[in-house]
């Protein structure tokens, strides 16, 4: 007698994927935008340079270093934010991690409006019993022998 999967299961799975998915998208595009800042880097470098031209009216060259520096740091930053989202989608899809999970989607929803939506929609379908059994399950599985 074949055993069907209750609608229950179906719907977890299916807000699980869709979350990877944006997980992943919203990732690419942090990864996107993480370029921005190097605007920051060029200017840099321009003042950098311009002093060294010997223009007279060129700005000092530590405001280069600063906005060298600032933009780095920044690119760096949305780089970080980038990789945890992208690794948040992977750990949706292998259901690992959930606290980890948590914390990004907490961090997401700073992200105003698309982190928000995506972070509170993370932490509704996260508490559902049935999904955290699929987490616990994972977790309780033996490894298998090599």
């Amino acid at each position: 007698m074949s055993h069907a999967p209750d609608i229950q299961q179906i719907l977890d799975d299916e807000h699980l994927r869709i979350l990877s998915i944006c997980y992943c998208v919203y990732g690419a595009f942090t990864a996107l935008l993480a370029f921005i800042p190097g605007i920051y880097v060029v200017l840099g470098i321009v003042f950098i340079s311009v002093g060294r031209w010997g223009d007279r009216h060129a700005p000092p060259a530590f405001l280069g270093w600063i906005l060298i520096i600032v933009g780095l740091t920044a690119m760096a930053f949305m780089g970080i934010l980038a990789a945890l989202k992208a690794y948040t989608g992977w750990c949706i899809t292998r259901r690992k991690n959930a606290a980890f999970i948590q914390v990004t989607a907490a961090i997401c929803c700073l992200g105003i409006p698309w982190g928000t939506v995506l972070g509170i929609f993370t932490f509704i379908v996260l508490s559902r019993p049935s999904v955290k059994r699929q987490f616990k399950n994972i977790v309780s599985q033996p490894m298998p022998a090599p």
